[in-house]
């Protein structure tokens, strides 16, 4: 809730926790375990906070995403690959 505030603005509340991805990112010597959870909107307007962490924001299907596959951080692609967005994880 605390990063969604300061990344986009958006008060938000958790619904439902989706899985988690083990994110290993030898490139620059780290290694995450990254939880994804749902959440439902209370209030604000998304705005972009962080601009050098991200170019941009939408609303976005999980299909929509696999479509834009090679612009997403690492686990996010990882989490659509292991079905954790649409509901029946693999």
């Amino acid at each position: 809730m605390r990063e969604t505030l300061e990344e986009t603005g958006l008060v938000v509340r958790p619904t439902v926790r989706l899985g988690f991805t083990d994110d290993p990112m030898p490139e620059i010597g780290r290694h995450y375990v990254t939880l994804f959870v749902g959440c439902a909107r209370v209030e604000g307007e998304a705005e972009l906070r962080e601009p050098g962490k991200a170019t941009a924001l939408a609303w976005l299907t999980p299909d929509e995403l696999r479509v834009r596959r090679s612009e997403l951080f690492a686990p996010l692609g990882r989490c659509l690959d292991a079905g954790l967005l649409d509901g029946k994880p693999a």
